[in-house]
């Protein structure tokens, strides 16, 4: 009974018993379900087996009573033949059922395609990286990756690996498709949508004077690999009355729910420059916030301190470190003002949002109507104010595909530096934190021994000593 009932389970469910049977979680359990159902037929065989002799017995001794010996052997024989047959299909029924999958009729499970890209919004002609290393096929391998960079349904290019590097000569949203095929010809197929933006020009105009004492011309912020410049936003009113603080918070107008905001101010009467952070608004939730700074300036402090009648908050700074901690109610924001940050500075920011925060947006450009550049929660971000502009890094690979030992040539020189040279490359080859290769020539070569995922990295650094880096991920392929 138990046999019957689980064989009857396993024909009902033979599709779901079979993709189960593709996943290392289970394979356990099917042994079970497998293994008792062939026990099962083995055991019911056998008792028929038996039970098959025993009337074969009966039946002989029957027709020896009529003295037909010699007929009743070869039924015997027969008989016997017959038994033995069904008892050996009743044992390969399981195993059948098990190994043949077109008898069962299953079909082959579709890929499963995650793709990413880096960096996430690039500039015309920066090389994109589109990684595809994430996807998978439940019941197989992936075969074969198509490309269609531009969008119009035609697959730009064909790969075996997973990467694929292009560029784009037109600003504007651009839709990336791509195709992967596993090895019983099933295919799926996705799209990525992105903007290419235009190559940012230097802010040299005035009031960014370099005469200044606090004549920093040149902001950035910086995080996860990606540099972007900013300008200050300015009024002719110091930072403490910009901060507006007023029944235990920021009254500025910029403020927004459950968003950590940032951005550099710029009091052009006095001509300072200060970091804001302020943390939600009125209409948010509670939460709480550490925020540690490095690479503070002597002579820098905590102009505001929101709030500072809370008796949770700690604020500790002794330059260049210091460290802040925050703790806030719902409808309640809380925040605050370091400065000033002197003529040159570079401020390591290391945020930990606890709750409550689940936002981080850097403002940058007119202060009616600032731009927001959206920063994630977790990384390192590097806020600076430079009168030499740093260089500008970009490289190529060729070929765009390498196999193992081929050479790769990695050329840089359209890389540049907006108000100099630049005076030296080091490269990075598989991004494990050491240079491996630093040189005045911007072309470089090397080989990988191992295929796989490279991510190669840049430094360029110009004759002022500022540095840019620029990374990308390298897909090395198998021996042809």
């Amino acid at each position: 009974m138990v046999t019957a009932v689980v064989t009857v389970i396993c024909i009902i469910f033979q599709d779901d018993i079979y993709q189960l049977r593709h996943s290392d979680l289970t394979f356990v359990w099917l042994v079970l379900i497998y293994g008792a159902l062939f026990l099962g037929w083995l055991l019911l065989g056998f008792f028929l087996f038996l039970g098959a002799r025993q009337f074969i017995g009966m039946v002989r001794k029957h027709m020896q009573l009529r003295s037909h010996r010699h007929d009743v052997t070869i039924g015997h024989f027969i008989i016997r033949g017959i038994i033995v047959v069904i008892a050996l299909l009743f044992w390969a029924f399981p195993l059948f059922l098990y190994f043949n999958e077109p008898f069962i009729g299953v079909p082959n499970i579709a890929p499963v395609i995650m793709v990413s890209m880096s960096p996430p919004a690039p500039h015309v002609n920066e090389l994109v990286t589109f990684n595809a290393s994430r996807s998978g096929d439940p019941d197989g391998v992936i075969v074969s990756y198509e490309w269609d960079f531009d969008g119009d349904g035609f697959f730009d290019r064909s790969t075996l690996g997973s990467a694929a590097t292009y560029s784009y000569s037109t600003i504007g949203t651009k839709t990336m498709a791509l195709r992967v095929t596993d090895a019983e010809g099933e295919s799926s197929r996705t799209t990525y949508q992105f903007d290419v933006r235009p190559v940012s020009p230097p802010v040299s105009q005035q009031p960014y004077s370099p005469q200044s004492s606090y004549g920093a011309r040149y902001y950035t912020v910086y995080q996860g690999g990606n540099r972007v410049q900013i300008r200050p936003l300015e009024a002719p009113s110091s930072a403490v009355d910009y901060y507006n603080y007023m029944s235990n918070h920021a009254n500025i107008g910029l403020e927004e729910a459950n968003t950590a905001i940032l951005f550099l101010y710029r009091d052009f009467s006095s001509e300072t420059v200060s970091l804001f952070v302020v943390l939600s608004s009125l209409t948010g939730t509670a939460g709480t916030a550490t925020l540690s700074v490095s690479g503070v300036p002597v002579g820098a402090d905590f102009l505001v301190k929101d709030d500072k009648s809370d008796l949770r908050d700690v604020w500790q700074l002794t330059p260049p470190m210091g460290n802040v901690f925050w703790a806030w109610e719902e409808a309640e924001s809380d925040g605050m003002v370091l400065g000033p940050l002197g003529s040159e500075f570079e401020l390591s920011l290391y945020p930990q949002f606890t709750s409550g925060i689940t936002a981080v947006k850097f403002l940058s450009g007119d202060i009616a109507s600032p731009a927001a550049i959206s920063l994630n929660l977790i990384d390192l971000i590097i806020v600076q104010g430079t009168s030499n502009m740093p260089p500008v890094v970009t490289f190529t690979v060729s070929p765009a595909e390498p196999h193992i030992n081929e050479p790769v040539t990695f050329d840089a020189s359209r890389s540049s530096d907006p108000d100099g040279m630049i005076t030296s490359y080091d490269w990075d080859f598989d991004r494990d934190g050491l240079f491996d290769l630093s040189t005045e020539d911007p072309v470089a070569t090397h080989s990988y021994s191992t295929s796989g995922i490279k991510n190669v990295t840049l430094r360029v650094t110009d004759a002022e000593g500022a540095t840019a880096m620029y990374t990308i991920a390298l897909s090395i392929l198998p021996r042809l």
